[in-house]
């Protein structure tokens, strides 16, 4: 860009503008009051807006990142501890499928009686039972099991 016939780096004309137009934003201060709100990709174009703008390591990066997220998906993707942000974006966005399944079949419309029968047989007849670092909850019908992350299943 040039201004007044000198070259000026992209960076100093987007603090120019800033500082002409919107006042001096401070980019750390961005990134941590970002928050998702709405979409998640709308977020992560936000996000990745701010990060490449603030100069800050990938890892904290992550940090800001899932400290952003709603708290129904951060916890769970934060137990899988992610190391990158490409997998932190992937986990949540698993996350959030399995979230808009769960909550499709808890949509009344969409049960049968067959269903809710079954949701309501598993509630009484559930039980949760614990082997080292695994965690089995069985119902008459369906078995799960979870196995803590790190771990493996014999």
């Amino acid at each position: 860009m040039s201004i007044e016939n000198q070259v000026v780096a992209w960076n100093n004309y987007v603090e120019a503008l800033y500082c002409r137009f919107g006042g001096q934003k401070d980019l750390l201060e961005e990134l941590k009051d970002l928050k998702h709100e709405g979409d998640l990709e709308t977020y992560i174009q936000d996000f990745e807006m701010l990060w490449n703008r603030a100069e800050i390591i990938k890892k904290q990066a992550l940090v800001f990142f899932l400290g952003g997220l709603k708290v129904e998906i951060k916890n769970l993707v934060k137990m899988f501890q992610p190391k990158a942000l490409y997998q932190a974006y992937n986990l949540v966005r698993l996350q959030i499928n399995i979230l808009s399944h769960i909550r499709s079949l808890q949509s009344p419309a969409k049960h049968s009686t067959l269903t809710n029968n079954f949701i309501a047989q598993t509630r009484i007849n559930s039980f949760p039972t614990f082997h080292k670092n695994t965690f089995y909850f069985t119902t008459p019908t369906l078995n799960i099991h979870y196995n803590h992350p790190g771990t493996l299943l014999t």
